[in-house]
């Protein structure tokens, strides 16, 4: 990626656009350009607001040949069917690739959706029949009965709660009826939060399919929300099945500490000694930020019906035994625009990305005309079995052998059964393999989401203008790099013979102005210079190192540091300390110096003087390269043939 980013600085790279009926600016070599495509590329890299004068864009026009000549050249020399620019090509794709297909609309919309819910509170509750997700299909059938046994018997009239206690597997629950109490979203998995979103006071929802089982739930009431709360509490804790005679103990110790804090002691203190919640006991008794949904209903209830910070509640009994809960503070619900970061952060550590990316599974599904034949899929749960998911060896083609059917097409690529056999030998050795049905219901989600994704993926050029252009962009800026690179950069440093001879032919050009022959002299401070100004004479004329001197004025330094000497040969302007010397021979007076004291012994002037090729190398190499290229240019101009249509380009805005 380096090197492009280098060169696209200098040259302005294209993009592809179908022709049609647009007007034909140019032909090179035969292959016609449009005004269109012109006039895209040079607004893009020409922002002055003289931009449409004339000479601007003939100017630009010869960049913009020379540069299609060189991307021409490239191909007509097969480079870009080298197996080192496709790899590299495919590298910039997928990495451009990444950010259009994040469906960034999709996540946007699911954060509004999720701030709207947070500004109501709903109360609701539920019959639960346990059934794990990669449950077998015998016990998944028996969940599903039990829970339509509790439907039939709601439509017949049947009070909620009772069947919720007779029937419902939620322990916590159950026995008060299904009560969940006051939440809001983003406290609950997201299947249970969005039936319960979408029904209206008194509506039961139809059967619902989670992680965890199947539920029904019935929505009792919808309020505003009443924000966030921030409290500490107190806790005896009583073990779940204690008997009651736990919960009086729990009862007396927590009436205690309540007296104790009507008396004037310390809440803080209190809890970091006698809390049952050791982590929350460490911080004083205080707990996260909740809203509704986040705690228990009695706890929650508590909580949020203390009114100002400091109040303390009474005795509260939960399932989890005795609180006491001191209000620290409350919130309303903030802006969206200040909500949004945290709420997509909830998103991510609640898992619900994969919501967001099966809706735009079911965009995608739609616009790209997504057919499923569900007949080709049985087979596979007749294949695959307990004795397939145990026995490696079965893990084969072979195993599929027969199987060629279309699974679902996507656009007008099918997806057969043996697409979708490599992907099971791929990717289902890492899967939970007990449960047959589960493998190839899991399996075969991903294989389609895989699929619609990939798909996507190798149609961007067409769905996305923009992606097109800046895929041409990397095409021809890779391409140009490596031909350049090869015939004028790389070849002008390392082509010895051809530099010397244009170094000779152009020798003039690299001429040193006159010199003065130095040494600098810095010292760590004005004494330290003193001494050396008067032993600088003998030094340059006996020719004595540095390390001499440096012993000589200050000899307790044996690192020799106090004293730094250069010798330079420097041209008017180039060096501001000899500026400040004055430019004639002699010894300078003293100059400070960032901290530090300067003086310049000045040697002899040097003539205006020639420059060895190893002194001008580096301007020589850069005049070849120029040289070079323009002799490229001259080769590609009477190689291919360039047309332009006048016409049309005095039209070009």
């Amino acid at each position: 990626m380096e090197k492009f980013c280098q060169f696209v600085m200098v040259f302005f790279l294209l993009p592809f656009l179908a022709q049609g009926q647009e007007e034909i600016l140019m032909r090179i070599n035969g292959k016609p350009i449009t005004k269109s495509e012109f006039e895209r590329i040079y607004h893009k890299n020409n922002t002055q607001e003289n931009a449409s004068d004339p000479s601007q864009v003939r100017e630009y026009l010869t960049l913009f040949v020379n540069f299609r000549l060189k991307v021409m050249e490239a191909e007509q020399r097969g480079m870009d069917t080298l197996a080192s620019f496709r790899q590299e090509l495919q590298g910039y794709r997928d990495q451009l690739a990444k950010s259009y297909m994040k469906d960034t609309l999709t996540e946007e919309e699911f954060a509004r959706q999720e701030y709207e819910r947070l500004k109501w509170e709903v109360r609701a509750a539920h019959i639960f029949v346990r059934c794990p997700i990669d449950a077998a299909p015998q016990d998944t059938l028996k969940a599903w009965n039990k829970l339509a046994e509790a439907s039939r018997r709601l439509k017949k009239g049947e009070p909620f709660e009772k069947v919720a206690r007779e029937l419902s597997e939620d322990p916590s629950t159950a026995s008060n009826g299904g009560n969940l109490g006051f939440f809001t979203a983003l406290s609950m998995i997201y299947p249970f939060e969005n039936a319960a979103y979408n029904l209206q006071p008194g509506q039961i929802s139809a059967p619902l399919r989670s992680s965890a089982g199947y539920h029904l739930i019935k929505l009792y009431e919808r309020r505003p929300s009443r924000g966030e709360i921030h409290v500490a509490h107190i806790m005896k804790a009583v073990p779940r099945g204690s008997s009651d005679t736990a919960f009086v103990r729990a009862e007396k110790e927590i009436t205690a500490i309540y007296d104790s804090l009507m008396a004037g002691k310390d809440f803080a203190e209190m809890a970091s000694k006698y809390s049952d919640d050791k982590y929350s006991a460490l911080q004083g008794g205080v707990l996260p930020w909740f809203a509704a949904g986040r705690m228990v209903p009695e706890f929650q209830e508590a909580a949020f019906a203390l009114k100002n910070p400091g109040e303390i509640s009474k005795p509260l009994k939960t399932p989890f035994g005795y609180h006491l809960i001191k209000l620290l503070e409350k919130q309303t619900l903030a802006p969206y625009e200040e909500m949004r970061g945290r709420i997509k952060n909830q998103i991510s550590q609640m898992g619900l990305t994969s919501v967001v990316q099966d809706a735009t599974n079911r965009k995608l599904k739609a616009e790209y005309g997504f057919t499923e034949y569900p007949e080709a899929l049985k087979i596979f749960y007749q294949v695959i079995d307990t004795s397939f998911l145990k026995n490696k060896e079965k893990w084969v083609m072979d195993h599929f052998s027969g199987m060629h059917s279309d699974l679902f097409t996507i656009g007008d690529t099918h997806y057969t059964q043996q697409d979708f056999a490599r992907f099971i030998l791929e990717k289902g050795q890492s899967r939970k393999r007990y449960n047959p049905y589960y493998f190839v219901t899991s399996l075969y989600k991903d294989f389609v989401d895989n699929m619609l994704q990939q798909y996507q993926k190798n149609h961007l050029e067409e769905k996305y203008p923009e992606f097109r252009y800046l895929m041409q962009e990397y095409h021809d800026g890779i391409l140009l790099f490596d031909l350049t690179d090869k015939l004028v950069w790389s070849k002008a440093a390392s082509d010895t013979a051809g530099l010397e001879a244009f170094y000779k032919k152009n020798s003039k050009k690299y001429m040193w102005g006159e010199r003065l022959d130095v040494a600098v002299y810095t010292c760590k401070d004005s004494a330290t210079a003193l001494k050396a100004l008067k032993l600088a004479p003998q030094r340059e004329k006996k020719k004595l190192s540095a390390e001499w001197l440096a012993a000589k004025v200050c000899p307790e330094d044996t690192t020799r540091s106090c004293i730094k000497i250069e010798e330079l040969k420097v041209e008017k302007g180039d060096n501001p300390l000899v500026e400040k010397a004055g430019w004639s021979v002699g010894i300078s007076g003293l100059i400070p110096d960032n901290g530090k004291v300067v003086f310049v012994v000045k040697k002899k002037i040097i003539p205006i003087s020639q420059k060895t090729l190893q002194e001008a190398r580096g301007l020589v190499i850069a005049d070849y390269q120029d040289e070079l290229e323009k002799r490229w240019i001259e080769e590609l101009r009477s190689k291919y043939k360039v047309e332009i249509n006048e016409d049309v380009l005095s039209r070009v805005k």
